[in-house]
């Protein structure tokens, strides 16, 4: 089976040499450089760190070996290297070169000889190499056949070093006696080319993770269909195993139907859903009804949830009651409200003597007021539930998160945009200010603006982490979402708004404007449009295999001391 790399623990270099001194540019490969490294740190994909995935363009020798060196030291899981650009071989040897930007046939000297290369990916941590457990060779360049000569094989006297090493994989874009092709005004080379559109489209007929031996097989078939050159493989120890990236074309067998529960009579017409096993959270809120009423409406109202168990609380000492009378008061999550509205609602009704007061101020705010009520009564916990979307932090101590369901976000623009598909990266420069128009990604001409929610915000903190990736993010500039505050200046308007549904109110009114909310809320405006992520709409099919990457989980928090009381 393939093995899936782990993002974190692994490292990818990835260098092109397309503008030479004494030979034909390839402007391709700067290309091929950039859109491997945007697939390379796709979360949907691999998600690999941004500081893990090194991109050398136009590199001297020093810096191929230094950033190779640097890479080789860190990774513990997988060692990618990729190389894009001319190759040369030595008359002599038969050795391959790998032609940077002054190389020539007769300065070989200039040029990167691949067995040094390959002799910095063999040897062990303590000799200058790596404890990379597999690695991974991809050559684009004329005459890349001839690293398949060793085959990654041992270097002598590292023979027993190797024995951990679970495997090595080494493709090329031609046997040892072909050039590579690099067509003229294509944006990728020709072998690369196609390993970028199977690795971003996926291959319907592979698993859920695509193996090197998939990649091969696929590239195999699509290049010799379009007589160009065939490439070539060489693995030992099961290395066609070894899994970079998630089939983006894999779509599951369809589960079969769940089983319904009968949560008995309920004043509200709802669905039934089945609950997954979550502990009590506290013995002073809801008890039996909520499985009544509670749940059911949290399954609808949520539209998009991957799993909701709503069991705010179930009393061990007193399971027989179903109506708690008394007040409770639930704050946090802006994007949990309707949920929590409805589902009060709907408790009220089955137990006219509790009060339940839904008060969101986000889910930073939500956790601070937990913290803050429970320390002014003393001990204990009060009459109060903080919903929270965030992570879980080091902050509130004495505060403890009970995650009952996961929602899909999406991402949504104003309906003059023209836009319905972004990529990840496309998402990523138009939060960094790169792009300032939508004309830049195919849309209609009108300026980008962002409208987010509030920092600290549980639905922010996971875009920052999913989606960014902790990478840049323009700070607020504007008040009215339309024009830059006074005193500021810049080309992209960045606004925010106080709740999830302030943000797609800011959105569906402001031309230009690109926003993220929950996508059950989304989903029903009809002035808006919603966006889908590198071609995949919110779905739970997506999210469960990790094609789609936007997934918050909400938890209600309370504090560890329990009160044996009544609402009161």
């Amino acid at each position: 089976m393939p093995h899936q790399s782990d993002a974190a623990s692994s490292r990818a270099v990835l260098i092109g040499s397309y503008a030479y001194r004494n030979m034909d540019d390839l402007p391709a490969v700067e290309n091929n450089v950039r859109r491997l490294g945007e697939l390379f740190r796709e979360p949907a994909l691999l998600g690999m760190p941004k500081e893990h995935c090194l991109e050398l363009v136009q590199p001297t020798r020093d810096d191929v070996f230094d950033t190779v060196h640097k890479a080789a030291a860190g990774a513990t899981d997988t060692l990618v290297l990729y190389f894009a650009g001319h190759g040369l071989a030595d008359p002599d040897t038969g050795e391959l070169y790998l032609a940077l930007h002054d190389s020539r046939q007769e300065r070989l000297d200039r040029a990167v000889r691949y067995e040094d290369v390959r002799r910095v990916l063999l040897r062990p941590a303590a000799m200058g190499g790596t404890r990379a457990r597999r690695k991974v060779v991809i050559l684009d360049c004329c005459w890349s056949g001839l690293a398949l000569g060793g085959a990654m094989a041992e270097v002598r006297g590292y023979i027993g070093a190797q024995a951990s090493i679970e495997g090595t994989f080494v493709l090329t874009a031609t046997a040892e006696t072909r050039q590579a092709l690099a067509p003229a005004g294509k944006r990728y080379t020709a072998f690369t080319g196609e390993l970028i559109e199977a690795i971003a489209q996926g291959i319907p007929s592979a698993p859920e993770l695509l193996s090197m031996a998939d990649l091969y097989d696929h590239l195999d078939a699509s290049l010799t269909a379009k007589s160009l050159p065939r490439p070539q493989q060489r693995n030992r120890n099961s290395a066609g195993n070894i899994s970079l990236f998630r089939n983006q074309a894999f779509r599951p067998p369809e589960p079969p139907a769940p089983k319904t529960v009968d949560h008995g009579p309920s004043p509200a017409a709802t669905p039934t859903v089945t609950p997954s096993v979550t502990p009590p959270l506290t013995s002073v809120a809801f008890r039996r009804t909520t499985k009544k009423a509670l749940l059911p409406l949290c399954a609808a109202a949520m539209g998009g949830a991957v799993a909701v168990s709503m069991w705010l609380a179930i009393s061990d000492e007193d399971t027989e009651r179903t109506c708690v009378p008394g007040k409770l008061t639930l704050i946090g999550s802006t994007a949990f409200a309707p949920v929590l509205s409805k589902a009060a609602e709907a408790y009220e009704r089955s137990c006219p003597e509790a009060h339940i007061t839904v008060d969101s101020k986000g889910s930073a705010q939500g956790l601070v007021d937990l913290d803050k009520s429970g320390q002014e009564e003393g001990s204990g916990s009060p009459q109060l539930l903080a919903f929270s979307d965030g992570l879980k932090t080091a902050d509130f101590p004495q505060l403890l998160p009970h995650p009952i369901a996961s929602t899909l976000y999406t991402f949504v623009v104003n309906d003059r945009t023209g836009i319905r598909d972004l990529s990840s990266a496309q998402i990523r420069d138009l939060y960094d200010g790169v792009i300032s128009n939508w004309q830049q990604v195919g849309g209609n001409d009108h300026p980008v603006r962002l409208v987010n929610p509030l920092p600290g915000s549980g639905s922010r903190q996971i875009f920052q982490r999913q989606i960014l990736g902790g990478g840049r993010q323009l700070e607020n500039n504007s008040d009215d979402c339309e024009e830059p505050a006074a005193g500021t200046s810049a080309d992209v308007v960045s606004c925010e708004r106080r709740s999830a549904q302030m943000v797609l109110d800011t959105v569906a009114g402001t031309a230009g404007a690109l926003g993220y909310g929950p996508a059950s809320a989304a989903s029903d405006r009809d002035d808006l449009l919603v966006v889908r992520i590198n071609g995949h709409r919110a779905s739970t099919n997506k999210t469960s295999y990790g094609a789609y990457p936007f997934t918050l989980r909400t938890a209600p928090w309370r504090r560890r001391q329990r009160i044996e009381q009544p609402l009161r």
